[in-house]
């Protein structure tokens, strides 16, 4: 079944899992090569990543209490290139199906994400595609910018008072059913995709026009 997307004003992309293809286990996996487990699950009932994807930790902060708990001894370098594993690829027709849904919509970026990821978000995007964040979207929600965090009702709240437009009016792709539950109570339309899945298969719009 695919959604008849003429009624929104807004598509609003999640990043990692719909946008560009995310496997965490490539970091995890290394970390527990390197730490061994019990340390790796410790580091995950941490609140390390949530503060650092919030904005609350600096990069050298996040880098020597993670090292700390997984009792690493590494060089920073090495450790965010562990960091960064998880982040795959794009593929060419969800950014041209992108490109081609911003001539008729307002698209828009809202991910939970820190300030090492999308350097190399970035960079990946400018090589393969010669694109920039804020040039194949016309706005960006980023956590660690905003100091919230999906599901936090209060970040979709934040969007919709930004945007301007009728929650109803705005169409959220997204591949965790929890944060599309946080967005569908404020009224806001969603799509919920698996990860690493094709968003513009749900969609009544031809990305090859």
């Amino acid at each position: 079944m695919q959604i008849d997307i003429s009624k929104y004003k807004i598509i609003l992309f999640d990043l990692g899992g719909v946008v560009m293809d995310i496997d965490m286990n490539n970091t995890y996996s290394v970390f527990e090569e390197l730490a061994g487990k019990a340390n790796v699950e410790k580091f995950l009932l941490s609140d390390i990543v949530s503060k650092f994807e919030k904005g609350l930790l600096t990069p050298d902060e996040m880098y020597s209490q993670s090292c700390s708990i997984l009792e690493l001894d590494i060089p920073q370098q090495e450790f965010f290139d562990i960091w960064n594993l998880l982040l795959l690829s794009y593929h060419s027709e969800r950014i041209d199906c992108i490109r081609k849904l911003a001539k008729n919509y307002k698209v828009m970026l809202l991910s939970n994400t820190n300030y090492v990821h999308i350097q190399k978000v970035e960079e990946k995007l400018y090589n393969e595609y010669g694109e920039r964040l804020n040039s194949l979207f016309n706005k960006l929600f980023l956590s660690y910018e905003l100091g919230m965090l999906k599901p936090d009702k209060e970040i979709f709240s934040r969007v919709i008072e930004q945007t301007g437009v009728e929650p109803s009016e705005i169409l959220f792709i997204e591949d965790t059913a929890k944060n599309a539950s946080a967005a569908s109570e404020l009224g806001i339309n969603t799509l919920v995709i698996e990860r690493n899945e094709n968003f513009y298969k749900y969609l009544k719009f031809d990305c090859n026009k």
